[in-house]
């Protein structure tokens, strides 16, 4: 908004439970809001062998009679200068 002060930094991590296709629609309705939102997993090269923070498979403690493998602990951040790109940044809100 005009006046305001430029946001430094902010994070918001956690066990969100929030699917890819969720990410998506979110990081379509906020529209060029979303250009500076950066998922920290996307910004170190989305590391396959760390892709996976819910895996029925490798985890065996699940206990789950079906095989799944989802993200959903995630960590989110702004930070001015890190994500000035739209295009580079709005790639890696997935």
């Amino acid at each position: 908004p005009a006046g305001a002060r430029p946001l430094g930094m902010g994070m918001l991590g956690g066990d969100l439970n929030i699917r890819d296709e969720e990410v998506k629609a979110v990081g379509r309705e906020l529209g060029d809001a979303a250009a500076s939102i950066v998922d920290a997993w996307c910004f170190v090269g989305s590391p396959d062998n760390v892709r996976w923070t819910w895996d029925t498979v490798e985890n065996d403690n699940v206990g789950a009679s079906f095989s799944c493998k989802s993200r959903f602990d995630r960590i989110f951040f702004v930070s001015s200068g890190v994500a000035d790109d739209p295009a580079a940044a709005a790639a890696s809100i997935v």
